[in-house]
């Protein structure tokens, strides 16, 4: 089982779900994963962590007792204190019931006027599974069904883009990723084709028999004879595979994301395209147009930013006459999969076990529909006053501790220190995660007569939102990610985004003492601004503009040198005994976990602070996981695993030595000249 890592995400158009914006904090929390409760027989704690002294294994002397009752939900395969999936489930929960159940008036167009009406369409279809989506297949599926051309499958893209479903090409409006002032165009990475995964098209064959199954399923339910259907769905999964082959896993699975992106002109878009222009690409993603207030009339920034050129010259390659019933195949089975669960009752083979309860899938529902109102509410009523001051409070005071290690940071130049200071002094800090939006009365029209009409308004909306991006500028201010994401990231653009969901026991609690709370969510944000200054977001400027020539060559070799101590001080370090950690895939993360902990060690000076601080860094991280994941964790992720994240961190911390009398022959014991610094 692979657990879906929860990682900050910037919004794209036609995108689902591309990693390169932002930089998270590793929080693993998987909010659809909630069901009955069960042990999972493989997930058994790696270690044996009874009579553990904290010089000897701090992470299992801290955390012995809560792994030894921990219990893993269905559907997953990993555990945690830090998961608080649930009760935030819960705050949402009762907070829609609340807004649904008011007698009172809400404005056309708010946020609490959306999801009253939207939630009471989703419990009404949950109810009954009525909706006009069987209807809405058959009406587009036969329209798909009548192309002859290449030219009727180019309008059925743009027509389906129309309708809010968007296929073929992963097209993105984007941070400028060398220009944090901007948006710009990027053209993604495929990493999968609905729910299938390009890698495993690519390697399983029984991934490609369940595709082959899929499809055929939906072409019956088109109309198409079964045998005629089974063909069709082996000619698609053929050309998948054609499609895979070509991919660049290197790029889909890059610690740093940023190196992955080109910027090409439209004249070096068109050489590499083959069989569609680029200004035809833009034309029917609406990106270029008429000139009107919607669609510029060419494209504004005289380019497109490529993550993987040979996929993209695979996918276009197919847009021949040749390829006209593939391609249709394409647009159905995408048509269908994003109206998957509004089709269940209707096509059988689209249901899925999920485990979850019906309160539940109405809350994902509403994510999906309105997950702008729904973040603003959910910061609304959450985030109070008392928890905004702590919050600036221990801002400021990591601001501080990192001003003071740069000054210190004497084996760095001058001029370095002073544009790393620079730097720290213009982030923008955004907290809460909730920016209310202008109310806009004619946003009442996206409720529909029912779920489904409501349901394809917001895809339609939501493409609309990313499109109006097209020539503006980035507001530093808004939120990177949504208040009820339990999540915390930095973007190169030099902001830092801390949600109301992260805010909450063991991470932080304002009942609790500041020490616990630095040791908690202090380290989360110590982590995130350390980011600004890792290997891959140092060569941004204050304003996040890329300027790798604002470090001169001295200060590269020494920060290099760093890194690769770094990289082999954390590879030394291994899981289940024998499987050491890759430390060169999770350097950035390793280098923000032991800048936050230097940081904070210049805030909170006195022993019995520091000691309170220490045992809350190791509890936020305890987490039982199955070895199946672990193993997946050392190979997809670029977070070192849990236990290497606190015992690797404070095998390097002098502090942690004095606190806790660690001498040599301790398992937490390293030699002086073996342990490593961010800053010192």
């Amino acid at each position: 089982m692979k657990k879906k890592l929860l990682n900050s995400l910037i919004a794209g158009i036609l995108a689902a779900g591309m990693v390169v914006g932002t930089t998270g904090c590793g929080i693993e929390i998987n909010a659809d994963s909630v069901g009955e409760e069960y042990v999972n027989d493989e997930a058994e704690p790696i270690y044996d962590f009874s009579a553990l002294r904290a010089q000897d294994d701090y992470y299992g002397y801290i955390n012995y007792s809560d792994l030894a009752n921990m219990k893993i939900n269905y559907f997953d395969s990993a555990a945690g204190l830090m998961d608080c999936s649930d009760e935030v489930n819960e705050e949402l929960l009762s907070m829609i019931k609340e807004i649904a159940e008011s007698k009172e008036e809400y404005a056309p167009g708010s946020n609490e006027q959306l999801i009253r009406d939207a939630y009471r369409q989703v419990v009404e279809y949950i109810d009954t599974q009525e909706s006009g989506a069987k209807e809405y297949f058959e009406k587009v599926a036969a329209k798909i069904l009548e192309a002859k051309s290449i030219e009727d499958i180019k309008k059925l893209i743009t027509y389906l883009k129309n309708e809010g479903i968007v296929t073929f090409f992963d097209c993105a409006v984007e941070q400028d990723f060398y220009n944090g002032e901007s948006y710009s165009l990027l053209l993604g990475q495929k990493t999968g084709f609905c729910a299938y995964e390009m890698k495993d098209i690519y390697e399983n064959d029984d991934t490609r028999q369940q595709l082959h199954g899929a499809v055929m399923e939906t072409l019956v339910a088109a109309g198409i004879d079964a045998d005629a259907a089974s063909d069709k769905a082996d000619d698609l999964v053929y050309m998948l595979l054609d499609i895979s082959f070509e991919t660049d896993y290197e790029v889909m699975e890059a610690s740093n994301p940023f190196i992955t992106l080109k910027y090409k002109s439209e004249s070096e878009m068109n050489e590499l395209l083959e069989n569609i222009s680029i200004e035809e690409i833009e034309q029917i993603y609406g990106i270029t147009g008429s000139g009107s207030d919607m669609t510029p009339a060419s494209n504004p920034y005289g380019g497109w930013y490529v993550q993987d050129e040979a996929q993209l010259k695979a996918i276009s390659s197919k847009f021949n006459e040749e390829n006209v019933e593939n391609l249709k195949t394409w647009l159905l089975y995408e048509m269908m999969y994003s109206y998957r669960g509004l089709l269940a009752k209707d096509y059988p083979f689209l249901a899925a076990n999920t485990g979850v309860t019906n309160e539940i899938k109405a809350l994902i529902n509403l994510q999906e529909l309105f997950p702008i109102q729904l973040s603003e509410l959910y910061a609304e009523y959450y985030y109070t006053e008392e928890m905004d001051t702590q919050l600036h409070r221990m801002y400021e005071d990591i601001i501080d501790g990192y001003h003071q290690l740069m000054e210190e940071a004497t084996w760095l130049t001058a001029d370095a220190r002073r544009e790393m200071i620079e730097k720290l002094e213009n982030m923008v800090f955004v907290c809460g995660g909730g920016i209310p939006h202008e109310v806009d009365a004619k946003d009442a029209q996206l409720i529909g007569k029912d779920f489904f009409e409501t349901t394809r308004n917001s895809k339609i909306n939501n493409v609309d939102i990313q499109l109006k991006r097209i020539g503006t500028k980035i507001d530093k201010t808004q939120p990177q990610m949504a208040s009820y994401e339990v999540n915390a990231c930095y973007s190169p653009c030099n902001t830092f985004t801390i949600t109301v969901a992260i805010m909450h026991s063991p991470m932080f609690d304002v009942k609790a003492e500041y020490a616990e709370n630095m040791g908690g969510l202090g380290m989360v944000m110590g982590h995130e601004i350390g980011h600004a200054f890792d290997s891959n977001c140092i060569y941004y400027d204050e304003n996040g503009v890329y300027a790798p020539d604002r470090l001169n060559s001295e200060d590269i070799d020494r920060l290099a040198e760093r890194l690769l101590q770094i990289e082999e001080y954390y590879s030394s370090f291994t899981v289940m005994d024998i499987y050491h950690v890759n430390g060169e895939k999770t350097s950035g993360e390793n280098y923000a976990d032991k800048g936050a902990m230097e940081c904070l060690m210049k805030v909170i000076t006195d022993s019995d602070q520091r000691k309170l601080l220490f045992e809350n860094y190791a509890r936020i991280w305890c987490q039982m996981v199955s070895d199946e994941y672990v193993l997946y964790q050392l190979e997809a992720d670029e977070h070192s695993p849990a236990l290497v994240r606190v015992n690797a961190v404070l095998s390097s911390t002098p502090e942690f030595y004095e606190v806790y009398e660690v001498k040599p022959g301790d398992g937490m014991y390293r030699e002086p000249e073996n342990q490593v610094s961010r800053w010192y």
